[in-house]
């Protein structure tokens, strides 16, 4: 997810197909491992995880139709639309994911350093 978020501001900053396809290539690793490895998901972030798959699912969808449409090179301009309000990017279950996240990693180290 960190991968994704990089990639997704350095498209903010230029918003080229170049960008798009890092984007797509983050969001793919975590897409697969969430649906290929679910017992890993902690119960209280499942409904988080669920609003990412479905914004992904809307994003991919998005994502290859803008680029059947367009046949874009690295360098040109990709933009993206909000198709609707349950489309945008659930930025709250992220930030949940990346808490509990850094709550497990408070934890190993800890748990190496006792």
């Amino acid at each position: 997810m960190q991968l994704s978020r990089k990639a997704y501001a350095n498209y903010l900053n230029n918003k080229i197909y170049g960008h798009a396809q890092a984007i797509r290539k983050a969001n793919r690793k975590i897409y697969k491992l969430l649906t290929e490895k679910p017992d890993l998901i902690p119960d209280d972030l499942k409904s988080d995880m669920i609003a990412l798959l479905n914004h992904y699912d809307i994003w991919f969808a998005q994502f290859k139709e803008l680029k059947k449409k367009n046949k874009p090179q690295p360098e040109d301009e990709f933009i993206f639309q909000q198709l609707d309000s349950q489309s945008a990017f659930p930025k709250m279950a992220e930030e949940k994911v990346f808490g509990m996240y850094e709550k497990m990693k408070s934890l190993t180290k800890k748990e190496i350093a006792g």
